[in-house]
């Protein structure tokens, strides 16, 4: 399964496909979250919607994700 579906990225630019793949891949191996499932959907709703609202930056989208799951600063 590609975690970022064409429904999630369709208006999205390509560099922003690739900074959402790259801290995915990033979180999935910090947090041990399998390549398929409802984390994994989760997990890019949550990196798409932050994108979506300006956060286009990889460290601060990893800071959010962090934060988000509760093991952040």
């Amino acid at each position: 399964m590609d975690a970022f579906p064409s429904h999630l990225t369709a208006e999205l630019q390509e560099n922003e496909i690739d900074l959402l793949r790259t801290v995915f891949g990033k979180l999935c191996t910090e947090y041990g979250i399998a390549a398929q499932g409802e984390q994994t959907e989760h997990l890019a709703r949550f990196l798409v919607g932050e994108l979506r609202q300006g956060v286009s930056d990889e460290d601060a989208l990893l800071d959010a994700a962090r934060r988000f799951h509760g093991h952040g600063a």
